[in-house]
């Protein structure tokens, strides 16, 4: 039996890569570890996560990588059998592909935490920070929503080069309510997922998208995203 503290010793042995279909199978749970709360999704969303991923595989692809690793590493040759064990008690009982599927959603997150860098540095910042201040932070969180506005980079290149000759800006340019309604959507889901962990951003947030939707010029939440998407762009075109 794998303990707790064995269970992440050997996810440093088990580097998956993630594809797009994988990213779009993990959604819900990258949008948890998004604000840090991966380990709180409840098992009615993991669960058949878990079980789709084990139809395609997943415990085969983890002893391949152990069975790589065990040559090199004394820990993991140790814990083979056992880790062998684990992935036979199946998708919803083993341990380390519970692990793993946390484990590979928060990398996905961590790569999509690069327009703010960190959540919780936005968290702290907005705690230090004046309560006038704090929702200027929460609203930079809007950064992480580029996936979900879906507006092409030809769309975005065309926007910024007509916006830089006359008005309007880019973000207007861009603009329709379908894709704002979908930002501000996504981000009441995370707002609700960071309750806990994110607790001031998530307060914020919760109160930034009361109301009606705003006119394309005064929707500061659209504006950070779209900020996020023009620096997506190549460095040519910042």
């Amino acid at each position: 039996m794998l303990s707790e503290e064995l269970t992440h010793e050997l996810l440093y042995f088990v580097a998956l890569e993630w594809g797009d279909s994988d990213r779009e199978l993990l959604d819900p749970i990258v949008d948890a570890a998004l604000v840090c709360a991966e380990e709180e999704v409840p098992a009615a969303t993991l669960d058949p996560i878990l079980e789709t991923l084990w139809r395609e595989g997943l415990a085969a692809d983890i002893e391949r990588a152990f069975d790589a690793a065990a040559t090199q590493h004394e820990v993991v040759a140790r814990a083979r059998e056992s880790a062998r064990a684990d992935l036979a008690a199946g998708p919803k009982r083993s341990a380390l592909g519970r692990a793993v599927v946390l484990q590979g959603a928060a990398d996905l997150a961590f790569q999509e935490w690069k327009p703010i860098h960190c959540v919780l540095c936005l968290e702290e910042a907005a705690r230090a920070a004046a309560p006038e201040l704090r929702r200027a932070f929460a609203r930079r969180v809007a950064r992480l929503a580029t996936r979900v506005a879906a507006v092409p980079r030809a769309e975005v290149r065309t926007a910024l080069a007509r916006g830089a000759v006359s008005p309007p800006c880019a973000a207007v340019r861009l603009a329709t309510d379908d894709r704002r309604n979908a930002v501000r959507e996504w981000l009441g889901r995370l707002a609700s997922l960071g309750t806990r962990t994110v607790p001031i951003l998530a307060s914020e947030l919760r109160a930034d998208l009361l109301g009606p939707l705003p006119p394309p010029a005064a929707d500061a939440i659209w504006h950070e995203t779209v900020t996020a998407l023009v620096e997506t762009l190549e460095p040519a075109w910042n």
